[in-house]
């Protein structure tokens, strides 16, 4: 029950309902972009493939995710962001999944995070088209409280 939970996608309005771009810049210049911006900072985030189309980076979910997804021989459970490039005439088409991985196997979707994952393709797109980077998402709305339940 709990991989039918975490498997049910909230599409984007992109042509793949997942997060994507079309950047105008070389595919090499685009993936030193994803890198750059995945690994700076204190995101957490890992390189754990590489390849000339493809880069893969992985972070400890949380103790959430690690709780109600883990095990006790391996409670850790990674949420993985998986980049798939694409040349075009000029420009390069960027696909992204976020997804949770529990050992070998992956979870399914991570589509709460879609919304993060697309706002850094389209601030990827501005730094490299020099032009502004768009505003933060909004936050997620809080989930109201059930019926009943003590505020």
């Amino acid at each position: 029950m709990l991989v039918f939970l975490v498997g049910c996608a909230t599409s984007l309005p992109t042509n793949s309902g997942r997060p994507e771009a079309v950047i105008a810049a070389p595919r090499a210049q685009v993936k030193s972009a994803i890198v750059h911006e995945m690994l700076a900072g204190a995101k957490g985030w890992s390189l754990v493939q590489e390849g000339e189309f493809l880069v893969v980076f992985e972070r400890d979910a949380g103790l959430g995710a690690s709780f109600f997804l883990g095990s006790i021989a391996d409670p850790t459970v990674w949420q993985q962001f998986r980049v798939q490039m694409v040349d075009r005439e000029a420009a390069t088409e960027v696909y992204a999944n976020v997804t949770l991985r529990h050992g070998a196997h992956l979870l399914g979707d991570n589509s709460g995070s879609y919304q993060k994952a697309q706002h850094l393709l389209r601030c990827i797109k501005a730094d490299l088209e020099h032009t502004p980077r768009p505003p933060a998402p909004p936050p997620e709305p809080a989930t109201p409280p059930a019926a009943g339940a003590r505020r």
